[in-house]
């Protein structure tokens, strides 16, 4: 039995529609992934569904009594005042609350909240735990179909993992979810959407299978499309001889069939296979030349945290050319401060001795640094004058590699600041074409990007064999990309086999 049914739907932010025409229906059974690039309207229609936006067109039939939960990605404001405890007391029916108090207790366990948290503000929380506040409090009700809106965002590895056991165990109903996480959707959800120019296409499987499909089902598009235009060409040039005929013998029967194939043409143009258009926005990546094979070495390194307190030691450490190695490690351990510590050395210490050095870079090394809050990119500076001055390079070849990474002429002049997340990771990666690094130090490159930006960056650093050192929570990037893992365990980093280990130890804790 469906749930809601949706008929030619549309729903629109601003001028241009975001949701155009779309038809589809859920059951009680589907556990649906909802997929698009960032800005395509996924959180709009979304929030449609539940009743926080207005629809333009079309008809939303919903289940008499149908009851929805829907996880926001901000947290509202009254709750920020509220203690962890009752921020999700609130969440139930108050002639409930007494009886059902028991329910809160499980969600906080479940959800791995730390007891000395209970009573903490919701203000005080990290963005992580705060976004596990919204989603305990949309399943809470136990309502018929639960909305998630990118349920992982701002979730370290081990929550993520927590939260995909949840989903999988506690998590029976219905449910639609917003994500760019392939494995979390792989693993939690059975039918997939994908939103790409206000289209819905509507696939069985999880986020790997349905893809699949919609690529298969592109390129017979394409192919159809191609034969399509072929016989449109055809036609044309057919008329075209006609036409001539008519008018050179005055023969009135030529000229008709003419404009009958005329018509012909005109109705196969209107009715042509509809194929995507392509998505131009490139994230390319430019490596150095190194004829060096070992570009980074750490010889009992120690890592310590700003304060000074002891994080980890690295006993030996050697990155050789083509190596990818991620750097593992549970919230804190160190991950972003040891990569804070090779870029502080490559900058400050070019001239140190391999084997007296605690961290040696080698002297053909060009280091490109990403990291994740985005900070290399100053806020105050319109993004092609950013490029234009700091590098040698004509302002054509700068406005052209702007357009490629998704900024046309008519937004260049956007000071950086006003830019988006994924926008602001996209001019990032720019930033590390234009300085052609023949090492890479990513941390948490994925967070901004959407499914395909995060599929695009791995296409570029194994196609182009790039020596990089990671962090990264996105499995599917690790498993991906990595071939050396090291994991930050009792104080000191130790290389081991695969990540797998790792993710194990996590789910245990």
């Amino acid at each position: 039995m469906s749930l809601l049914i949706a008929s030619h739907l549309t729903v629109s932010h601003g001028i241009a529609p975001l949701v155009h025409d779309a038809g589809f229906s859920v059951g009680e059974n589907d556990r649906i992934g909802l997929v698009g690039a960032n800005g395509s309207g996924k959180s709009t229609l979304l929030a449609a569904l539940a009743g926080r936006m207005e629809i333009d067109a079309g008809d939303l039939a919903l289940r008499r009594g149908l009851t929805m939960g829907f996880s926001e990605q901000e947290v509202p404001d009254q709750l920020l005042g509220m203690t962890l405890r009752d921020a999700l007391m609130d969440a139930l029916p108050e002639a409930m609350r007494d009886s059902d108090a028991w329910k809160v207790d499980v969600a906080l366990s479940s959800l791995g909240f730390p007891y000395e948290f209970h009573e903490r503000l919701v203000s005080k929380l990290s963005g992580g735990w705060q976004r596990l506040v919204l989603i305990a409090r949309a399943h809470l009700p136990e309502p018929d179909l639960l909305l998630l809106d990118e349920p992982t965002n701002h979730l370290d590895l081990a929550k993520i993992l927590h939260l995909e056991r949840w989903l999988e165990d506690e998590v029976r109903g219905p449910l639609i979810m917003v994500s760019h996480d392939r494995e979390v959707l792989d693993r939690c959800t059975t039918r997939t959407m994908f939103l790409r120019d206000a289209v819905l296409h509507d696939f069985p499987g999880n986020y790997t299978r349905a893809r699949q499909l919609l690529v298969e089902r592109d390129l017979s598009a394409a192919k159809a499309r191609e034969a399509e235009e072929s016989e449109i060409k055809r036609l044309a040039r057919s008329a075209k001889r006609l036409a001539l005929w008519g008018k050179v013998f005055d023969n009135e029967k030529f000229s008709k069939r003419a404009r009958s194939m005329e018509m012909r043409i005109e109705k196969k143009k209107a009715d042509v296979t509809y194929v995507a258009p392509e998505d131009r926005r490139k994230l390319a990546l430019a490596d150095g030349d190194s004829q060096a094979n070992i570009l980074l070495r750490c010889n009992n390194c120690e890592i310590s945290a700003p304060n000074g307190d002891r994080l980890f030691g690295i006993e030996r450490l050697a990155l050789a050319r083509g190596d990818r190695a991620v750097i593992l490690g549970v919230n804190g351990s160190g991950k972003s401060t040891y990569l804070k510590r090779l870029m502080v050395e490559y900058e400050n210490h070019g001239d140190r001795i391999a084997e007296k050095a605690e961290v040696y870079f080698n002297p053909q090394v060009l280091a490109g640094y990403f990291d994740q809050d985005l900070s290399r990119l100053p806020d105050d500076q319109p993004m092609f004058r950013f490029f234009a001055t700091r590098f040698p390079v004509p302002d054509l070849r700068v406005r052209s590699e702007l357009v490629h990474a998704g900024f046309p002429h008519t937004n260049q002049t956007r000071k950086i600041g006003t830019l988006s997340g994924g926008e602001r990771a996209r001019l990032l990666f720019l930033l590390l074409k234009f300085e052609q690094p023949n090492v890479l130090i990513l941390d948490e490159p994925t967070n901004h990007l959407d499914v395909d930006g995060r599929e695009r960056l791995e296409d570029a650093i194994l196609t182009r064999e790039l020596t990089c050192v990671m962090v990264s929570h996105d499995r599917r990037f690790v498993d991906g990309v990595a071939n050396r893992f090291f994991i930050i365990e009792r104080g000191r980093l130790i290389e081991t086999d695969s990540a797998d280990p790792f993710y194990d130890l996590l789910l245990e804790d």
